[in-house]
């Protein structure tokens, strides 16, 4: 359970939002490479790009999730290249698109607001400014880029060995304990039953 819902369930809502934050952020990135000044080829070809890129980390992702790898200790190079990215992408991704979603709105109402009082004012609408847009787009591209920043920092930080210690302490009988703490189903885990030696008592 998960706040009050079935894991099932659970999943398939954050799935749902993941695929219309990918749709969302395609739509976005379609729209400010549209209004560059470069040519309609380079335009067209940038479009498909970005389109393709975000298919395929997606897809990798959903891989990932529903076939988890059993690969017990892969090197960095293999972290970084093959499973960090699809995974940063859609983390990162759902919340950017979250961000952007709600400047976009924001930035509608604040419109609206002083559309409405230059109207009350008797006052034309100022033209539009080129250079005002470029820092509004910097800044939507800075909103974009944050959750991704963070999401790769947390992976990259969760992807490191844990911590073994050993501890001799005074049960007055020959006890093994095993405290398994803050565990994330990801990457590495599959469902296959835990094994444990005779005697062994995991709590």
């Amino acid at each position: 359970m998960m706040f009050g819902l079935p894991f099932a369930t659970f999943r398939l809502t954050i799935l749902t939002l993941a695929l219309l934050a990918q749709i969302y952020l395609f739509l976005r990135a379609r729209q400010v490479i549209r209004s560059s000044r470069r040519s309609d080829r380079f335009k067209s070809r940038a479009v498909g790009v970005a389109g393709v890129t975000i298919f395929l980390l997606f897809a990798a992702n959903l891989y990932i999730l529903f076939r988890p790898i059993p690969w017990a200790d892969p090197p960095a190079a293999a972290q970084i290249i093959l499973f960090y990215p699809p995974v940063v992408w859609n983390l990162g991704s759902l919340f950017s698109a979250l961000l952007l979603f709600l400047g976009q709105i924001i930035g509608f109402l604040a419109r609206q607001t002083v559309h409405l009082a230059r109207r009350l004012a008797g006052r034309s609408a100022p033209p539009v400014d080129p250079d005002r847009r470029l820092l509004l787009q910097a800044g939507a591209g800075g909103l974009f880029a944050v959750p991704l920043l963070l999401a790769g920092y947390g992976a990259s930080h969760a992807g490191r060995r844990g911590d073994i210690q050993e501890l001799t302490l005074p049960f007055g009988c020959p006890l093994r304990v095993v405290q398994l703490t803050d565990i994330h189903a990801g990457i590495f885990i599959h469902a296959g039953p835990a094994e444990c030696a005779p005697g062994d008592h995991i709590v």
